[in-house]
């Protein structure tokens, strides 16, 4: 018992799939009758296996929030919509059947459209009718073939940490398949058994496919020799894949010129304008470095933590410090993936330089306002100076002072709540918002953070109410058309997002990255 514990501990604490371990352990332990091992010893063993097991879960998932190496916010289509949830984790297990039936072409990101209306209901039918059967025949063969009851559990249990009932990116992909695929292994070999009892000609078209399948894996091992030649056969593999992973392979290499060649034949064209701002940096030229970074920003690289912090990087540079702080204050207050937090530590060492440098500046107003703190002005002025140097929380005590001062204000109750966002205390802040909008209820502005704050806290009917409060203080208001669209997408409701998100691009001329971000959801409902 020690020996396998020491051994699960080192293995879920390598790969977060394990955790399905203890599950495939209690469907064993379920097989052995009570003369091998008591039913309470079964309880303490799997005991002592769940709580290792509940303990990697809190690790990993703290981990992947604090590293940032996961989004724990990621968005996909129908993430509030359990029917939806299990639609596709019905069809997960069937298109790895496939993968390993017949493993090509391999690729690191399998894009399937597994919610697509085309055939949905069809495939949910025969995916049930499957599962059923083959739970029948295993747990009637179970004392027969316990092999076949061991793989079969093998299979589906190990996959199910891979079901995407907790949205992963990419939905599908071979990684996932590592563990799985010894249930497989083993249905196979039981299968393989049977058939070529006495058979000759069925061991020879055994071996022909175990040969080819080996040179298929051999292959495949070879593509990962270097980053440049594991993206450069995924180019081959899907010719429409982002090539952003080939260009910066070859940017690491020091192959600027190549890497711009490549990136330009992306469809995702803030790519290139953030590698044309990289490289115009690198030779010197700040001023053409901020233009093709701006291009990149308007182009729907806004959510790109990197971006703002490349632009911040290069305003620092130029002297720009209150433009470099505006953007490196971009990336502490956005979501997103940032190994390592690489990207926000660039950001927090930029932003705690500049702060040195302008905090000297609103000293005086720092000083007016101790000085007279019944003086509305003096609080709510130096408030907005240290809002605007990202110190929410002292901004925040200074809107509070300037607000019991004179409470008609909506643009101090506006500000607070700004504060209390950049903070994720979205209770208060949609306390403070409400207020606002009391003195002011058609301040889009407010009414789109509202439903903003509404939409954090999962409370989605209030966040449409003040969505569409938004759009009808602003018909032209292209922000809530798109915040309802997402809404829509989370929830499934694929023709209401699909209006909403087409909205959005048409109210959004002037502003590319927003018709950037609407085509990126659009491209998944199609």
């Amino acid at each position: 018992l020690f020996l396998s514990v020491v051994s699960f501990v080192i293995a879920v604490f390598s790969k977060a799939i394990v955790i399905f371990y203890p599950a495939f352990l209690a469907v064993i332990l379920l097989m052995m009758p009570d003369a091998m091992i008591t039913f309470r010893k079964k309880i303490l063993i799997l005991a002592v296996f769940l709580t290792i097991d509940v303990f990697a879960v809190w690790i990993h998932f703290i981990n992947a929030g604090q590293t940032s190496a996961m989004d724990i916010n990621f968005i996909m289509y129908g993430n509030d919509n359990w029917g939806l949830k299990f639609a596709k984790a019905l069809q997960i297990p069937f298109y790895y059947l496939k993968m390993f039936v017949l493993p090509y072409p391999l690729t690191v990101a399998h894009v399937v459209p597994f919610l697509s209306d085309e055939g949905l209901v069809l495939r949910l039918i025969l995916a049930v009718t499957a599962i059923v059967v083959a739970l029948v025949i295993v747990f009637q063969q179970r004392k027969q073939q316990p092999l076949l009851y061991i793989g079969f559990a093998w299979f589906v249990l190990s996959l199910g940490p891979a079901l995407n009932l907790f949205p992963t990116s990419p939905i599908v992909a071979e990684r996932y398949a590592y563990l799985p695929v010894l249930g497989l292994s083993i249905l196979s070999g039981i299968l393989l058994i049977k058939l070529m009892a006495g058979k000759r000609l069925v061991l020879y078209a055994a071996v022909v496919i175990f040969a080819l399948w080996g040179g298929i894996d051999f292959k495949r091992n070879l593509d990962w020799r270097s980053d440049f030649t594991l993206w450069k056969s995924e180019a081959a593999i899907n010719p429409h894949m982002d090539k952003n992973n080939l260009a910066a392979s070859l940017w690491r290499a020091g192959q600027y010129e190549k890497a711009l060649s490549f990136i330009k034949e992306d469809n995702t064209s803030f790519r290139y304008s953030q590698y044309k701002g990289k490289y115009s940096f690198l030779t010197g030229d700040k001023q053409n470095a901020i233009l093709h970074y701006q291009e990149a920003i308007s182009s729907g690289g806004d959510a790109q933590k990197e971006i703002h912090a490349e632009l911040g990087t290069v305003y620092e540079s130029s002297g720009l410090d209150r433009e470099a702080l505006g953007e490196y204050l971009k990336v502490i207050d956005m979501g997103g993936i940032d190994p390592l937090r690489k990207y926000e530590n660039t950001a927090l060492e930029g932003i705690d330089r500049i702060r040195k440098k302008l905090m000297p500046e609103v000293d005086q107003e720092r000083r007016l306002a101790q000085r007279e703190p019944m003086n509305f002005k003096a609080q709510a002025i130096y408030a907005l100076s240290i809002h605007r140097l990202g110190l929410y929380e002292e901004a925040g005590e200074y809107y509070e002072r300037a607000l019991k001062i004179d409470p008609l204000s909506w643009e101090a109750w506006y500000n607070l709540a700004i504060t209390f966002m950049k903070r994720h205390k979205y209770k208060e802040a949609v306390i403070s918002f409400e207020r606002s909008l009391s003195l002011n209820p058609k301040n889009k502005d407010a009414l789109n953070n509202t439903g903003i704050c509404y939409m954090s806290m999962r409370n989605y009917s209030q966040a449409i109410y003040y969505y569409e409060r938004a759009l009808l203080a602003d018909p032209d208001f292209f922000y809530p058309a798109f915040n309802l669209g997402r809404i829509y997408f989370i929830k499934g409701d694929r023709n209401m997002s699909v209006k909403y998100f087409s909205l959005a691009k048409k109210l959004s001329a002037g502003s590319p990255g927003i018709d950037a971000k609407a085509d990126n959801y659009l491209s998944q409902l199609r």
